[in-house]
């Protein structure tokens, strides 16, 4: 198959140019992450793509567009759905639109699987770094309508970009260190060409001194005109902009001293219930002031509901501190005031200083030239990070986040995650990025079997049944080869010793 190609391709959104694509190619096989700001037109480009004739030569191109869940099918149950309705159509290039999103691990993983059987090519719009990492091969950024190519997955392209702004840095101080030396040239060159007409003191009113009037005049002239032209090769330097450094983030914590060490919540033998079901049961821990812990689990698990319930239930089998202050950021996005500004929303509810309101802001993507925006003409994506900045930065010592990653760009995720790191209060986290829970958490709970255990434990049981499946397999194996010797051209005996074998090559 011969690859695809992508000419003179752009984009407007009013007078803003999203993006203006000279020429790009898709290989036959490609797996490529589009990444870029929430906000920037990864959407808009994709759904170009789809656009009949956008590609050439002439391709069947499939878009599986941002999927949400529904009462009638879950956001796993629906990914499943589209993209056995697509494989089904065997489409030269298939489109993916977060298709992560609302998908709890276990079913990533599985689209992993199923995207690696694709022979076709992929474009994929993904924030989960670990789903580009394992199946990415090239990066097309998308930023201040370019398109760059880096070969690689994600964490091949953070590479090469920590080494192009190396690369700025070591200029930037070259730009520096020029500037400061024709600088001080310019002040020495200056100083002579003052000096030359100063008349010595031995020569002062002599008749030499007169002659030598024109010489010193000529002189002085000159060396001001030196100065002038090595003023005119700093003022030609081309700048080199300094790169980029996220600033860290000093918050007030409402009664920090007073609680540091102590516990802040425990919880009791709780059993969770939605509808009349039973989610989860017996649920016994304790997290101290400072914790950062994360709740995983499958879709519909109780996950969202355990939150609630630890916010809302009022008896012995969840007990907070008096000094908990907290702050919870929920998936509809209540807090927000659509018809308000960013910087008016944030600045609402926020007790900390301006200029932690104004660097929560910048670090979350948003410039000074975006705050007096209302809510309202924002994307999906940066209505999150403002309900999130709205959050963090209220009267709170606590932050339940519930799957606070879902629609913001990949560059938002990390910037998140910085913070929370720094963060010194609280976090209960519940999230299906597994990248961003191993950066934010020290600890997690996992739900599996309505039971709440902690990641060690479930490694543990998990280990436990793995044994004994492997044992009960080894004996079968072996119970089926003495079977074989018997009667080798049993067919059924053959076709069950390869299934048995095969189980035992997955758990080895």
């Amino acid at each position: 198959m011969s690859d695809y190609q992508i000419t003179n391709l752009e984009q407007q959104y009013g007078a803003r140019k999203l993006y203006e694509i000279a020429q790009l190619t898709i290989p036959a096989n490609a797996r490529i992450g589009l990444i870029g700001h929430n906000g920037v037109g990864k959407t808009t480009l994709l759904n170009q793509l789809a656009t009949k004739g956008t590609i050439q030569p002439e391709a069947d191109v499939l878009l599986v567009p941002q999927l949400k869940p529904t009462a009638a099918l879950s956001g796993g149950e629906q990914v499943r759905q589209y993209l056995n309705d697509a494989f089904s159509k065997r489409p030269d290039i298939l489109l993916l639109d977060e298709p992560t999103a609302n998908l709890d691990v276990a079913t990533i993983k599985w689209l992993e699987k199923r995207l690696k059987r694709f022979r076709g090519a992929l474009v994929i719009i993904s924030h989960d770094r670990d789903f580009l990492d394992d199946l990415c091969t090239t990066v097309w950024a998308l930023s201040e309508a370019v398109v760059t190519v880096y070969s690689g997955n994600y964490s091949a392209y953070l590479s090469q970009r920590e080494a192009e702004k190396g690369r700025q840095q070591a200029q930037y101080d070259q730009y520096v260190t020029e500037k400061k030396r024709l600088k001080k040239t310019i002040e020495k060159q200056k100083q002579r060409a003052e000096h030359a007409t100063v008349v010595p003191k031995n020569k002062r009113g002599t008749s030499e001194i007169h002659g030598s009037k024109p010489y010193f005049e000529k002189m002085s002239k000159k060396l001001h005109q030196v100065a002038k032209a090595t003023g005119s090769r700093m003022a030609q330097l081309e700048e080199v902009r300094r790169p980029k450094t996220a600033k860290p983030v000093q918050m007030m914590i409402p009664n920090a001293v007073k609680m540091a060490g102590n516990t802040l919540l425990t919880v009791t033998d709780l059993t969770v219930t939605q509808g009349g079901h039973q989610l989860v049961r017996n649920v016994s821990f304790k997290i101290k002031a400072g914790d950062h812990v994360a709740i995983t689990g499958p879709n519909k698990a109780g996950k969202t509901s355990l939150l609630t319930t630890l916010l809302h239930q009022d008896d012995d089998t969840v007990k907070w501190s008096p000094l908990a202050k907290l702050g919870y950021f929920q998936q509809n996005l209540s807090n927000l005031n659509l018809e308000g500004s960013i910087l008016a929303n944030v600045t609402s509810t926020s007790i900390q200083d301006d200029e932690t309101n104004r660097l929560i802001l910048a670090r979350l993507g948003f410039s000074a030239s975006d705050w007096d925006k209302p809510v309202t003409v924002l994307s999906g994506g940066e209505r999150v990070k403002v309900s999130l900045a709205k959050v963090i930065l209220s009267d709170v010592n606590g932050l339940i986040l519930d799957e606070p990653t879902n629609f913001l760009d990949i560059e938002a995720v990390t910037a998140l995650s910085e913070m929370l790191r720094e963060y010194k209060g609280t976090v209960i986290l519940v999230s299906h990025d597994r990248w961003f829970v191993r950066q934010v958490t020290a600890r997690q709970y996992h739900i599996r079997n309505q039971q709440l255990v902690t990641e060690q434990s479930d490694q543990q049981a998990r280990a436990t049944t793995y044994d004994a499946e492997k044992l009960q397999l080894e004996l079968k194996q072996t119970e089926l080869i003495n079977q074989l010797a018997v009667a080798p051209n049993d067919t059924a005996l053959e076709d069950e010793f390869q299934a048995v074998s095969r189980r035992l090559r997955e758990l080895s």
